[in-house]
């Protein structure tokens, strides 16, 4: 019994020991850039890294590349992984350096392009802390380390453009919520990245409009299709048939349109 008494003693000890640290905060400005460069060009670009507002904190800056789900959840992924990373083209300092309370730290970068490139290219530069050791000795202590994101986007001059597809609408009515649901699936075929913007036009059995909700805005990469839906919005809508009008907005001269059917039963 007295050997148990000492083992719970010690797990106490090692429980009371083990403090949490600070959580590393780390601010970044401005988190993206949209870039038109010439083939052959270079650009030079800087963004700015904020630190916590009372613990120094050692920080790292490294490339690495990026895709979008169907969803539009960025994934970050090592450099060079896709096909049109323009992380080998990227040349930035500092690289690793320590960030005082309340300062802010300038990175600088730079961006080559080789001269036969056509289409979007795009890359990151991600900032990571490192924890800084701290406390009592003897003290076991928990640290989080924090990250932000760099997203850089790149337009080649004279490329030709994107060429945006709307491949399906679905149309739905959630019971519960009394909300259209939405969900437009478009695909981009051409080498250049997309902007689209877009809205939903609800008509009734007549052909009256009822209601127009936008689309969630959003880019779509060359070669990949993602799926949009709608904002947040309030249509009360009673039972019956209704027409589901989408118009996609690529920039474009002509819009894009596809149209589905609704019903709302009683």
């Amino acid at each position: 019994m007295a050997k148990l008494f000492r083992v719970y003693s010690i797990l106490i000890l090692f429980i009371i020991f083990i403090t949490p640290a600070f959580a590393l905060d780390l601010g970044i400005s401005p988190p993206d850039v949209n870039l038109k460069i010439n083939p052959g060009d270079q650009y030079q670009g800087e963004f700015y890294l904020f630190g916590s507002e009372k613990e120094s904190i050692q920080v790292k800056v490294y490339p690495m590349d990026w895709s979008l789900s169907t969803s539009g959840n960025y994934q970050f992924l090592p450099m060079g992984t896709i096909k049109r990373s323009a992380s080998p083209w990227i040349s930035f300092y500092p690289k690793n350096f320590n960030l005082p309370p309340k300062r802010g730290q300038k990175i600088e970068y730079t961006i080559k392009t080789p001269k036969n490139v056509s289409g979007s290219y795009w890359a990151a530069l991600m900032a990571e802390t490192n924890p800084v050791p701290g406390g009592d000795p003897g003290q076991v202590q928990v640290m989080m380390a924090g990250r932000v994101v760099y997203i850089i986007r790149i337009d080649i001059n004279g490329s030709p453009t994107g060429v945006g597809k709307i491949e399906r609408l679905k149309l739905d009515w959630d019971q519960e919520s009394n909300r259209v649901e939405a969900a437009l699936r478009i695909k981009n075929s051409g080498s250049s990245m997309l902007r689209f913007k877009g809205k939903l036009e609800l008509k009734d059995e007549q052909g009256k409009s009822v209601g127009v909700v936008p689309f969630r805005e959003g880019y779509i990469l060359p070669d990949y299709t993602r799926e949009f839906d709608l904002v947040d919005h309030t249509i009360n809508l009673k039972p019956g048939f209704y027409i589901g009008l989408a118009v996609a907005d690529f920039g474009e001269r002509n819009l894009k349109a596809v149209q589905t059917t609704l019903e709302i039963k009683p």
